[in-house]
């Protein structure tokens, strides 16, 4: 195990530790969870390209915890009815299908989905959303509109995913062909 995957595998113990902290009304603590977390995010992947430790586990693995974070950020906001659960129900549902979606995919297909800028915006924006949501406790309204705004931008990101996928499928299978 090398040390960019170590430290994607701890965001579970943050993960853990924020949804606690959220669940037991320590919202501050919850927030300072958020940001180890988005921390480690950071560094993963800068720590597996400088040390050269890029790995297909670690490119599968970072994407899948973050969608774990998304889901169970989602379920403390449903348990403590910060947001509407139409909104929850789409950024769970979202989450679930890219996580099967790039396990399929990876698996038949031999293919790394790798992040680009409008994912990382979109992630960017999310963790904003949510920190402002619970750091100011948001009137749900509000942190409605945040975060209908944040799925916006991910769904688009989603998008532009498969599209990269399958321009990239059809590459490969025009190259396999010469």
């Amino acid at each position: 195990m090398n040390v960019p995957n170590c430290i994607t595998l701890s965001r579970l113990v943050f993960i853990v530790a924020f949804a606690i902290s959220y669940l037991n009304n320590y919202s501050m603590v919850a927030a300072v969870f958020l940001v180890i977390i988005g921390i480690s995010d950071i560094l993963d992947g800068f720590f597996a390209r400088k040390l050269h430790q890029e790995s297909k586990f670690g490119a599968a693995l970072d994407p899948f915890i973050d969608k774990c974070l998304v889901i169970t950020i989602m379920i403390c906001f449903l348990l403590h009815n910060v947001v509407s659960i139409y909104l929850i129900a789409i950024y769970v549902v979202k989450d679930l299908i890219m996580i099967i979606g790039s396990l399929v995919i990876t698996k038949k297909e031999d293919y790394n989905i790798k992040a680009n800028w409008l994912g990382k915006l979109s992630a960017v924006l999310f963790f904003g959303c949510v920190l402002a949501t619970i750091v100011f406790e948001l009137p749900r309204y509000t942190a409605d509109m945040l975060l209908l705004t944040s799925l916006a931008i991910s769904l688009i990101a989603s998008l532009n995913y498969v599209v990269m996928f399958f321009s990239n499928l059809k590459q490969k299978r025009l190259n396999n062909k010469k």
